[in-house]
């Protein structure tokens, strides 16, 4: 009986110590990553697009899957309020508001972490992004207004 319980406490902890050598490899790895794909917010392009420091060079980063209203009158500007049904002035003040949203949420998370897919014809990263927890992409469509943008053909360079 003594022999079992002796048994069976070498082997759980024995089970424990492998685990923990396991976790810790894998927190490394994930720290390491992490590092890898840190930001530092510099400036709002607009409702979908801004300038941080990624990698040691500065990067315009596009949010993947997010479409928002322009913040500057032209072509696009009344192609996308014609889609939503709505006159091109209301369509200019919500691309301000979520450039404001995309602003506010960046500046009180200074440090981004990026998952870079690609880069689009323009030279932007296209990523998704993330404030602490927050997935800035899914907060854009959400809590500002944007679209999601299944289509990835702005993908392509």
């Amino acid at each position: 009986m003594k022999r079992t319980f002796y048994y069976i406490t070498c082997c759980l902890l024995f089970t424990a110590l492998l685990s923990s050598c396991s976790t810790t490899a894998e927190n490394k790895n994930a720290k390491e990553q992490s590092s890898q794909n840190k930001a530092t917010f510099l400036r709002v392009i607009d409702g979908d697009t801004f300038e941080a420091v990624y990698r040691g060079k500065v990067e315009k980063i596009r949010l993947a899957d997010t479409d928002c209203f322009e913040i500057a009158e032209g072509d696009r500007l009344k192609s996308q309020a014609k889609r939503k049904n709505i006159n091109t002035k209301n369509a200019l003040n919500k691309g301000k508001e979520a450039e404001k949203k995309l602003a506010k949420v960046l500046m009180h998370n200074n440090i981004l972490y990026i998952a870079p897919l690609t880069h689009d014809r323009y030279g932007r990263l296209i990523a998704y992004v993330y404030a602490g927890n927050l997935n800035v992409n899914q907060y854009m469509r959400y809590e500002a207004g944007c679209d999601a943008y299944p289509d990835r053909s702005y993908y392509k360079k």
